[in-house]
């Protein structure tokens, strides 16, 4: 297992995000991109997801799903993940960034003092991009989402509520 040493730099319990600074003694590559405002208004329903994870401290594994809930605080794809993929990303297929995972469903069973609750993996929930963007768009973290980030996008709900449904 390889490790690095880090800090935590913000978090937001609301959100179950977390930024960290990692330190490395050799860079980490290329970084994700955040997907564009133009990307994100094309993504709809069923669009193919992919969702990548270092489960359990292993290797980073790949799984593809699709866009089952496109909402403007979480979306739902239905990829495989199980713990510890929070953190991953979730990439459109051009590979640029359209969330973050923070877990999978869990469905109840039973009723009252018998109910139980079983971990569904095969349904990843995640934070979208732009919720990500607005979080960081403190000016000392305008890096991470890009100098020429375009308000519309931090702003961004449009569309969103066309695909809600429960």
């Amino acid at each position: 297992i390889t490790s690095f040493s880090g800090s935590l730099v913000q978090k937001s319990d609301e959100l179950d995000l977390a930024l960290l600074e990692v330190r490395s003694p050799a860079p980490f590559g290329t970084p994700a991109e955040l997907i564009s405002l133009q990307e994100l208004e094309a993504v709809s329903l069923n669009d193919s997801i992919l969702v990548c994870g270092c489960s359990l401290g292993k290797p980073p594994f790949i799984t593809q799903g699709s866009l089952a809930i496109y909402d403007d605080s979480h979306h739902l794809i239905t990829s495989f993940s199980i713990f510890g993929n929070s953190g991953g990303g979730a990439y459109i297929t051009s590979g640029k960034l359209f969330a973050i995972v923070v877990g999978v469903m869990a469905v109840e069973i039973g009723h009252g003092k018998d109910n139980i609750v079983i971990p569904e993996p095969n349904l990843t929930q995640a934070i979208p991009s732009f919720v990500i963007a607005r979080w960081l768009q403190l000016d000392r973290f305008k890096f991470i989402i890009g100098e020429g980030t375009p308000e519309a996008y931090l702003q961004s709900t449009a569309r969103k509520t066309r695909f809600n449904f429960y």
